[in-house]
């Protein structure tokens, strides 16, 4: 379903594809820590959104979640995440976390 700027989110660049520019690319079947924050306007897309991060984290606070992510697994959450949200509504952080925090 088309829409304006699909693929692309207005903080975070795009959508799907290339590994973050300034870390090189982790090698198949490292996770990564990251914080899954969300600012969601309607409360039938935060339930959605906040079922989907229950599937790969844990939650630390209401829109809050720590997610061990592989590749692939952020990569397919980012997707379900940003098929759920209105980009010009709604908001979806993710904050990597370093192995030593």
């Amino acid at each position: 379903r088309p829409r304006d700027g699909a693929g692309v989110h207005r903080v975070h660049g795009p959508v799907a594809g290339a590994s973050h520019p300034a870390r090189p690319a982790a090698p198949e079947g490292v996770m990564d820590s990251y914080l899954v924050c969300y600012d969601i306007s309607d409360p039938k897309r935060l339930r959605r959104v906040a079922r989907a991060c229950e599937d790969y984290g844990r939650r630390k606070q209401l829109s809050v979640f720590l997610c061990r992510l592989s590749a692939t697994d952020f990569v397919k959450l980012r997707s379900r995440l940003y098929d759920i949200i209105k980009l010009n509504e709604d908001q979806v952080l993710f904050i990597p976390v370093c192995d030593k925090c």
